[in-house]
């Protein structure tokens, strides 16, 4: 992975943060620590003109933070994709002179960056956790219910998984990295029982009830978290009608509302903003290409949570 402090040398700091310098137009989100956002697994940074958090870090920069955007493996395990981060925050220390950092995570990078404040308490100053997969998802469990098939099984496991790593290969190279891929590991990681085994090694924010909250304050780190339940959001946005599908296996699971992908009590970790926000899995992000539904606008809400953390003087 090229070094963020080797970009700096290279580009100048505002390149190193992945966007062009934008005028200010307040210090509304001016936060005392820098933010750094981690993308969900099977997504990315930047590639291009187009961005994994949609419009989200430009809009936070002109209203006064400092934002960071690391390069992280598509598809691995939160603990391999939270050693990248914490390698990626000591650089953002290391520049920047600030003593933490502000985390913020969509989806499978909501577990990322808890694994960073687990092991490193001591330079994050908060989790904002989006879509978080703190329970697993049960389009996970039916996955590992058709692997454990007879005979078709094994056979649809190992093009899964092929897809899969090749997908994340494809992303990152496009990203300008080379990074090793593990869908085995990651696809056991977004069943339940494998949420259960990662909450149960990092406990930092998480419910002890199973839609409740959890601790506001760990070891120094306050832990946030908000979701969507709305899943259809656009008819012209093409992930609308895979939510609308993928949404079915939601049915008998707590309250049987989700994002898509993620469901309501599984969003919760720390102080819960909302959970119930008019938005589906890539509503959250502003994806796909800020489709979403007209009473919602997760910019303002990422924007939002830049000033509740000011306010906090984080």
């Amino acid at each position: 992975m090229t070094t963020l402090l080797h970009k700096c040398l290279l580009t100048g700091f505002l390149s190193a943060i992945a966007f062009p310098t934008l005028a200010e137009e307040s210090d509304y989100a001016k936060t005392r620590y820098p933010i750094v956002i981690s993308p969900s697994g099977g997504a990315f940074t930047k590639i291009g003109p187009l961005y994994s958090f949609h419009r989200i870090p430009q809009d936070l920069q002109k209203h006064g933070a400092t934002v960071f955007l690391p390069n992280l493996t598509s598809i691995n395990t939160p603990e391999v994709r939270g050693e990248q981060l914490l390698d990626y925050v000591d650089e953002v220390l290391a520049i920047t002179g600030a003593e933490k950092v502000n985390l913020i995570g969509h989806s499978l990078g909501a577990l990322t960056v808890r694994y960073v404040a687990a092991v490193a308490p001591e330079k994050v100053a908060s989790v904002s956790a989006i879509g978080s997969l703190t329970l697993g998802s049960p389009v996970g469990d039916w996955a590992q219910d058709v692997f454990k098939m007879p005979v078709i099984g094994e056979p649809i496991q190992t093009i899964a998984e092929a897809v899969g790593n090749l997908m994340g290969y494809v992303l990152n190279t496009l990203e300008g990295e080379k990074f090793d891929q593990n869908a085995h590991s990651l696809f056991i990681t977004l069943s339940g029982a494998g949420a259960a085994d990662y909450s149960a090694r990092f406990p930092q924010g998480v419910p002890e009830t199973r839609c409740g909250e959890g601790d506001h304050e760990v070891n120094g780190v306050r832990y946030y978290s908000w979701g969507g339940t709305k899943v259809f959001t656009h008819m012209l946005d093409p992930f609308d009608y895979l939510a609308a599908v993928t949404s079915l296996f939601f049915k008998g699971v707590d309250d049987g509302t989700s994002d898509g992908l993620v469901g309501r009590c599984s969003s919760h970790l720390g102080m819960v903003i909302r959970d119930d926000y008019r938005m589906n899995h890539l509503d959250e992000v502003n994806q796909v290409l800020g489709l979403r539904d007209p009473y919602t606008d997760p910019v303002a809400i990422f924007r939002q949570q830049a000033n509740r953390l000011k306010l906090q003087g984080l």
